[in-house]
């Protein structure tokens, strides 16, 4: 039995890749995700089940193209991708390709946030099921000024 050593990077995500090229490259796409995302308000960690962060849809539609526009750099050319540019498009359409290509910041700290927005609103809730439900939270509080 032969054994093999094996070097990997680890990004400061813990992400990990076999080649320095491979990490460096996802290093500069979630730079760029962080400058995409950074116009909406932070989401805290704790988020609350019963609270929004309320977004201004122009800023919040911004983001929204510029997203898909990383979104296909990163997994490529896709019609989804055009039927998405529409800010009240379903984001699921987007957020499966992201996920099936294995981009997990990409998913994780763009798409899923997205979907956690009723887009007609700005508010963004804690979970998707919300966004699509706000009726059914006991009592809304909004947590940004």
């Amino acid at each position: 039995m032969n054994i093999t050593e094996v070097s990997r990077y680890i990004t400061p995500d813990g992400s990990e890749f076999l080649t320095k090229a491979k990490a460096e490259k996802y290093v500069a796409e979630v730079a760029r995700l962080e400058a995409i995302m950074a116009p909406l308000a932070p989401r805290a960690v704790d988020f609350p089940h019963n609270g929004y962060l309320q977004h201004d849809l122009a800023e919040l539609a911004a983001v929204w193209n510029d997203l898909l526009s990383l979104s296909q750099d990163v997994v490529g050319k896709h019609e989804w991708f055009e039927q998405s540019r529409d800010l009240k498009a379903d984001p699921s359409w987007v957020s499966r390709l992201v996920n099936e290509y294995g981009h997990d910041a990409l998913w994780r700290l763009g798409w899923f946030r997205m979907s956690c927005i009723d887009r007609k609103t700005g508010r963004e809730y804690s979970r998707p099921y919300y966004s699509n439900h706000p009726e059914e939270l006991p009592v809304i509080v909004r947590l940004n000024p």
